[in-house]
């Protein structure tokens, strides 16, 4: 949401671009279809990365639960999904922006680089972390068949937490309502158990639903920049309700293949296919003013109705390997998971807060602790 507020400043900066013989009246109403454009653009890539998110935090590894009474349950499971950022519709030369002339990428950088919010948005631009908190399950039934299930959530309380050691974020983010929902559930069949040297082996169908969902009451976006927004002498506003609603539901195969050492260490390796249908749609009804220099009231204003939407369908395909470590009826688990198409896995001086290189996509990291019987 502070990359959208960011975006939000640039292009209300671009009006002071625009009206270079003083204050005058700015065309406030081009900015509607410039919000409806970058909010667009911005709801693509969350849609492309939807499914990404719904793997988030699988901790069972293990091809083979055993059957009944064997199960498993989760203590404590936490995955981040990490893609690419987002912004891109800036920086894409096809994109049609109603101020023309405006280099909306160079605004970027030398109206927010060196802000507060400079780094964050830099960060956010190159490679984007969403954490995920997912409760998984499974029982060993009859003839090597298993049920495994999963509810993942993440809130805007847990995303200030992971945010706010790194970033102080203003007291007019208070109002930001935030949440992402994941159900999973499947049917695993073993086909090989392990015995001797020889590994586990199952197949699993399952369906999954995601729901995500943003709602803000931004009051003023002075009151998030922490002062007024000078332009030519004129103060620049805008305040209204934002809203995001995404959709995804799927349903997919994975082969699973694991083997014991020592009887302690469990190495894994799972394949995964998933066809996807997923939907999004933006909505904003903002109020933009324009309070010239000895007046207390704005003397030009204009409402702005903003929206966008689209929808996709996608088939996947996914890896992920790891180990688990048994202690006792205690199952500590590390994996790393991949999408094959569009990954990418550079770091480049990101540790050094160097972001430029840096090009982490389509990747989940996940780390759990669950109770096997």
């Amino acid at each position: 949401m502070k990359t959208l507020i960011a975006m939000l400043v640039v292009l209300m900066i671009g009006f002071a671009v625009a009206a270079q013989d003083g204050p005058g009246v700015l065309p406030l109403d081009k900015l509607g279809p410039d919000l409806s454009t970058l909010f667009g653009g911005i709801g693509d890539e969350i849609l492309t990365n939807m499914n990404q998110i719904t793997l988030a935090g699988n901790t069972i590894g293990a091809a083979e639960l055993g059957r009944f009474p064997h199960f498993s349950v989760d203590l404590l499971g936490i995955g981040v999904t990490a893609f690419n950022g987002i912004g891109s519709v800036l920086e894409n030369p096809d994109t049609v922006w109603q101020f023309e002339a405006l280099p909306l990428p160079d605004l970027l950088e030398s109206n927010i680089g060196g802000s507060s919010i400079g780094g964050a948005y830099e960060a956010v631009r190159r490679i984007l972390g969403l954490p995920t908190l997912r409760g998984n399950f499974g029982v060993g039934v009859r003839g090597g068949i298993e049920i495994l299930g999963s509810v993942s959530y993440l809130s805007d309380r847990i995303i200030f937490t992971v945010v706010e050691p790194f970033v102080t974020l203003p007291e007019a983010m208070s109002s930001l309502s935030a949440h992402l929902l994941n159900i999973h559930l499947g049917l695993r069949k073993v086909i090989i158990s392990e015995r001797g040297l020889v590994p586990a082996l199952s197949v699993s169908l399952g369906v999954a639903y995601a729901d995500t969902g943003i709602v803000y009451e931004m009051t003023s976006l002075a009151d998030i920049l922490g002062e007024p927004i000078d332009l030519l002498g004129s103060n620049l506003d805008l305040s209204g309700d934002f809203s995001l609603t995404g959709r995804s539901a799927g349903v997919g195969i994975d082969l699973n293949l694991s083997k014991s050492f020592l009887y302690v260490f469990v190495p894994f390796l799972r394949f995964s296919t998933c066809y996807h249908f997923s939907s999004y749609n933006v909505g904003a009804n903002f109020t933009a003013s324009q309070t010239n220099p000895g007046e207390s009231a704005p003397s030009n204003t204009f409402d702005l109705d903003i929206g966008a939407a689209n929808s996709a369908r996608d088939l996947s395909f996914y890896v992920t390997t790891g180990i688990e470590l048994k202690l006792l009826f205690l199952v500590l688990h590390a994996s790393i998971g991949a999408n094959l198409q569009g990954l990418s896995l550079t770091v480049g001086d990101a540790f050094a807060g160097n972001f430029d290189a840096t090009d982490v996509n389509r990747v989940n990291l996940n780390v759990g602790v669950r109770i096997q019987i």
